[in-house]
């Protein structure tokens, strides 16, 4: 993306201007910057990796309340569990496109982007001490 070079909008541009400006004050303040963006791969696998406990915790809490006969677990069961979790993954995430698509078309647009590069300030500019 950083092959990527596109003109940028006159609002961009301030946004920008102003963004350097603050990382600059910040800077000479002791702040450092710090990229905290990540590829694809590498939040494919986090995903994976924050997943996997609380399904192991979601199955604990199941086995304890209800029982569970690990003995009973039939082949269609073996195949139907990843499919319904890749279902409701998929719902997951639908559910956030079509959440945010609402309220950025209504009224939070200005309001989630001026917080947005607040909470982006606050995040990517770590203190020395």
């Amino acid at each position: 993306m950083a092959d990527d070079k596109r003109k940028l909008t006159e609002k961009e541009l301030k946004r920008k201007d102003c963004f350097e400006k603050i990382s600059s004050e910040m800077q000479q303040k002791g702040y450092k910057m710090k990229n905290v963006v990540i590829n694809t791969q590498k939040a494919k696998y986090f995903a994976l990796l924050v997943m996997f406990p609380f399904m192991a915790l979601t199955f604990w809490l199941y086995n304890n309340v209800n029982g569970f006969n690990l003995d009973g677990i039939s082949w269609g069961y073996a195949v139907a569990l990843p499919l319904l979790i890749l279902c409701l993954i998929i719902v997951h995430e639908l559910i956030h496109g079509i959440t945010w698509a609402i309220f950025a078309k209504i009224i939070f647009m200005r309001l989630i982007s001026e917080l947005f590069g607040v909470l982006y300030l606050h995040i990517a500019l770590a203190s020395n001490r």
